[in-house]
């Protein structure tokens, strides 16, 4: 669980790096166990404006937590329930085939950075 719980802050954090202004305003402080994942559901919840109950629901769906951003994210993005990207990659559906099937373009995922961000950034960056 710990193992688990550290991959998906890890996967968080750096999603957030890639998506840097759409969580400039989340604030999130994580610690590892039960009370830390119930944080992060809250974070989450709180940052699209859901209950923490439908972020669970979602969660109960076999959608590990380093996915649960992303599904969030790309429902914001489409204009749709969680629910349908949900049952979108249970069919086996890439983020990709699922931004795709939207009219989503990579450019959601696209960060501008007003200046070279420097190591390790820098070289993906350029």
């Amino acid at each position: 669980m710990k193992r688990t719980l550290i991959f998906a802050v890890v996967c968080f954090f750096g999603f957030g790096l890639m998506i840097q202004n759409s969580f400039a305003d989340l604030n999130i402080g994580l610690s590892v166990g039960d009370e830390g994942v119930k944080e992060f559901h809250l974070s989450i919840g709180s940052h699209y404006g859901i209950q923490e109950k439908n972020v669970v629901k979602i969660k109960e769906r076999s959608i590990p937590d380093d996915e649960l951003v992303v599904v969030f994210f790309l429902a914001k993005h489409a204009g749709v329930a969680p629910m349908i990207i949900v049952d979108l990659r249970h069919k086996g559906n890439s983020w990709m085939d699922i931004s795709t099937k939207f009219g989503l373009s990579t450019e959601i995922y696209y960060v501008q950075f007003d200046s070279n961000p420097g190591p390790p950034y820098g070289n993906a960056y350029g």
